[in-house]
């Protein structure tokens, strides 16, 4: 039995006696240090876990919390299962489920660790094991009137046909007050055998309804969901092919789906154009001309849309690392050059660099070189002076912007403040990133004398952000190249299709 690219990399990684330390990154795929929450007590970091958002408005910010709650290191002071369940569930609302199901499976003894119970509860909800995650609510020994549980319990009975039982729970919740006036009508209307009328759904229960129902979505919901749900519709085989692959497309490209995974959810979608390009690519022999045309065919057809063109070079990767330009004549090296630099792929996109700035088939290669170079080394300064020595050119220092804060949310200046006391004592990386990420949902109403940026301010000096100002900055150079080679590549697909090349004859 195989398994999980999450289980092997725990299998990879050495850890303490706490289950808090547990995690699924290893430092190439973006850990960070393994004293992350160094000097923190167990209460305050309970308050951070529960206090940070799990939806931003821009996705790097998604992927800095995911890079906090998956990278092993030894917990806090006072660390327990608990607290470990809280961390696993944080990482599950905000779409990468599946791992923190891995992690939380881990753990010996689930049946009297409610949290922990509701974090693969949870995984299994989402992948339409509701059945599964009835049994374990109904298993559990300890927490069982946590609203989680007895939201799970209601929609168990109801499945059951057991509706005395489900309008005794439905009590139990409302006297909790345990949902709010959206959700207690929801709640209702399924209970009765009535459309709970879902709309996008943005909570799991929402979700299972949904499905409960027999009804899926579209690809033009995929934009209002939660990222976890995107990932759900991927792997649901409910949901048409076209929209499961444009899900795919979308949770690749925010990590909550890995290559392998990948790969073989596109094995169960023969009729998706994604799984077609694969196929030319992997069927040309390694290294060969052909291989690199069809390379840069699939990621032509991305066109300037960026989820698309990043899942691509995600999947591309291994091709990516055999295939070798003719000197000379690389055409479209500019598509394959910014893929590898978006995959982290240094001597690929430093290969693919040359051959484009040595190529003689358009005069602009030379230039388009020029401007990936520059790119890099916003994102890779030292590997961007290395290749520019090669092709000998210098390459300028810049100065990195710092990300702005894009959550107009409502967050708690209160909580807020109380939480970067509490990082500020601990003053590691882990309490300050979650501070930072706090931050974005809490408004500047002008009236606290600058507290609030000053604790915002402190939380990005102190988190690990370097490589997230570099990152978001890169993207904004590469979104516009992308389309300028979107324009150029216009009369190379025709109608979805490829159009013929000439290739360079036998000196």
């Amino acid at each position: 039995m195989g398994i999980s690219p999450a289980m092997a990399q725990i299998e990879q990684t050495r850890f303490d006696s706490s289950a808090f330390a547990l995690g699924t990154l290893t430092p190439k795929g973006g850990a960070l240090p393994r004293d992350l929450w160094a000097n923190a007590e167990r209460d305050a970091v309970e308050d951070l876990l529960v206090g940070v958002p799990v939806i931003y408005d821009d996705p790097a910010h998604l992927e800095l919390l995911r890079r906090v709650m998956l990278s092993p290191g030894e917990g806090p002071r006072g660390a327990d299962n608990a607290l470990a369940g809280q961390k696993f569930l944080t990482a599950a609302l905000a779409g990468f489920y599946r791992d923190a199901k891995d992690l939380a499976e881990l753990v010996p003894g689930l049946r009297s660790e409610a949290t922990l119970s509701q974090v693969v509860a949870f995984a299994e909800l989402m992948d339409g094991q509701t059945d599964t995650a009835c049994a374990r609510g109904a298993g559990l020994q300890d927490g069982r009137s946590d609203p989680f549980w007895l939201k799970l319990r209601h929609i168990c009975y109801v499945r059951a046909g057991e509706i005395s039982a489900a309008d005794l729970t439905m009590n139990l919740l409302e006297r909790q007050g345990a949902l709010t006036e959206a959700e207690a009508l929801k709640f209702s209307r399924f209970g009765a055998g009535r459309d709970p009328e879902i709309g996008a759904p943005q909570t799991v229960f929402d979700w299972v309804m949904l499905q409960a129902q027999g009804k899926t979505l579209t690809q033009a919901d995929l934009a209002n969901i939660p990222l976890g749900i995107v990932a759900a519709v991927a792997r649901s085989t409910a949901h048409p092919a076209a929209v499961r692959e444009a899900a795919l497309i979308k949770a690749m490209s925010a990590r909550a789906i890995g290559p392998r995974e990948a790969m073989t959810l596109l094995d169960g979608l023969p009729s998706s154009p994604l799984a077609g390009e694969l196929v030319a690519v992997a069927t040309h022999p390694s290294a060969s001309l052909e291989q690199y045309e069809a390379i840069a065919n699939m990621l032509d057809r991305a066109g300037a849309n960026w989820d698309m063109f990043r899942a691509r070079a995600i999947l591309l990767a291994p091709y990516m690392s055999d295939a070798e330009p003719v000197m000379g004549y690389a055409p479209r090296a500019d598509s394959l050059t910014l893929a590898a630099m978006i995959n982290g792929q240094t001597s690929v996109a430093e290969k693919w660099l040359l051959a484009l700035a040595q190529d003689v088939t358009s005069p602009s290669s030379p230039t388009r070189a020029g401007e990936l170079l520059n790119m890099y080394a916003v994102l890779d300064p030292g590997a961007a002076r290395r290749i520019g020595s090669y092709m000998g050119v210098g390459v300028a220092d810049e100065a990195i912007p710092a990300v702005t804060a894009d959550n107009a949310g409502a967050g708690s200046l209160i909580h807020f403040v109380r939480a970067g006391l509490s990082a500020a004592e601990a003053g590691s990386v882990g309490p300050a990133t979650l501070v930072y990420l706090m931050g974005l949902n809490v408004p500047d109403n002008g009236g606290a004398d600058g507290v609030r940026d000053e604790v915002f301010r402190w939380a990005r000096g102190h988190a690990d952000i370097d490589w997230l100002d570099r990152w978001v900055s890169f993207r904004a150079r590469a979104v516009p190249f992308l389309a300028a080679t979107a324009d150029a590549a216009g009369d190379r697909i025709v109608d979805g299709r490829p159009v013929p090349r000439v290739k360079p004859g036998a000196n």
